[in-house]
């Protein structure tokens, strides 16, 4: 989603890349940039605010939607996140990235591209303001929360699920789940 180094990591990617001849990666060009060498595999999706990128790689289609980090635009010090809107074998999932502000998915309307999964930082749903928000504009079926890491205020699974109880948690790294 971005190029901070809990969410990517150039040397990882260079070598999944260079064991996996049919991947391709696509993020932004902070993130991109960072991977010479990769011709068309590795794409640079940069979108602007309200005007998403769509592209489709290896029959997965891919919506790059732009989501302030928390800088200010034309902040240099802005790291560009994207969120993405992924379809692959008939399911689509969302993530957010690292956004400050949940609301800002409110002008994409995301309801209407019947997302099966959403991945949601954890601390948007530590209190339940952002209910509607979850069920009329994003509309997933299956919400996941995530970022569990390296964020103000602290993960507590007990207040997410309190506040929306068909959150999927995941316990331990590499955890599996079948979902119906």
């Amino acid at each position: 989603t971005h190029a901070h180094g809990d969410h990517f990591s150039a040397a990882m990617v260079k070598q999944y890349l260079q064991t996996c001849p049919n991947t391709v990666f696509v993020s932004t060009t902070q993130a991109s940039s960072q991977l010479p060498n990769f011709g068309e595999r590795v794409i640079a999706a940069d979108p602007a605010e309200s005007s998403p990128v769509n592209l489709e790689a290896n029959d997965i289609k891919v919506e790059a939607i732009y989501m302030s980090h928390g800088y200010p635009p034309n902040d240099p010090k802005e790291i560009f996140n994207n969120a993405y809107i992924v379809t692959l074998n008939g399911t689509t999932f969302f993530h957010t990235g690292d956004i400050a502000d949940l609301q800002d998915v409110e002008q994409y309307c995301l309801a209407n591209k019947h997302i099966d999964m959403a991945f949601i930082q954890h601390f948007h749903l530590l209190d339940d303001g952002f209910r509607d928000l979850l069920k009329h504009d994003i509309g997933a079926t299956y919400l996941f929360p995530i970022h569990y890491q390296f964020t103000e205020p602290v993960f507590d699974a007990n207040v997410v699920l309190a506040n929306y109880p068909q959150a999927v948690l995941f316990n331990v790294e590499l955890e599996e789940r079948r979902l119906k």
